[in-house]
């Protein structure tokens, strides 16, 4: 992830990794094949169920965000198997009866997008993509709505419906240093649902803020400034 990977996450030119951290010379119509990135985010969920940091969810968004949603055309749904870097590079879309490798995992990569937005142990419950989405934890009698236009805005709106009074951490991401946190870890935020709140009620508001770092491709980092 961290020396092989183009700006959108995406990696490879011609279907080959080269030189560690020397990527401004390996651009051209051949840059990042989208079936390597269909499987560098299938590695990436298996990082984060063994180790859970914000960096690989980073990762995993910014490929989800700017190479596998923009290899589909969005009105012939034809894909791409490249998405040329190279100055004046275009895209490509392939004519689906070809069926090539990336046709393949082009089809299955537009029906992922609710796949990994969330990740649970038995007290903590992981934002891992910030989509707008419902998520039924039946272990906690709760469900959960994310609300959000992320990343056209900077805000998630979390409802939660639960049968009885539930404890759990639930943990936000970020990317940066924040109050004294190491870059890559979480955030906790401990809420306890209120006996004398009635169901539906239950709300939290999070806004964020663009930012820039010194990774590659800081389009979709974010840093907590509200909570």
């Amino acid at each position: 992830m961290k020396h092989h990977s183009y700006v959108t996450g995406g990696n490879g030119n011609d279907e080959y990794f080269g030189p560690a951290d020397k990527l401004r010379n390996r651009l051209g119509e051949g840059t990042t094949e989208s079936c390597n990135v269909y499987n560098m985010l299938k590695l990436t969920e298996h990082l984060f169920e063994w180790d859970a940091i914000a960096e690989t969810a980073d990762f995993y968004e910014r490929a989800l965000f700017n190479h596998i949603l923009s290899t589909q055309h969005p009105e012939t749904g034809n894909v791409t198997y490249n998405l040329s870097l190279d100055m004046g590079g275009f895209k490509a879309f392939q004519d689906p009866f070809e069926f090539t490798c990336c046709i393949g995992t082009g089809m299955e990569n537009h029906s992922k997008y609710g796949e990994n937005i969330y990740y649970h142990n038995d007290n903590e419950l992981y934002v891992f993509q910030y989509i707008a989405s419902e998520l039924n934890w039946e272990e906690k009698g709760m469900k959960v709505k994310l609300k959000t236009s992320y990343p056209e805005e900077q805000l998630l709106v979390f409802k939660f419906d639960c049968d009885r009074p539930v404890r759990f951490t639930l943990q936000i991401r970020a990317t940066e240093n924040i109050t004294n946190r190491k870059e890559g870890q979480l955030i906790d935020i401990t809420y306890d649902i209120p006996e004398d709140i009635s169901r539906g009620r239950n709300k939290i508001s999070i806004r964020f803020q663009a930012h820039h770092s010194n990774t590659a491709g800081p389009v979709f980092g974010i840093r907590t400034i509200k909570k």
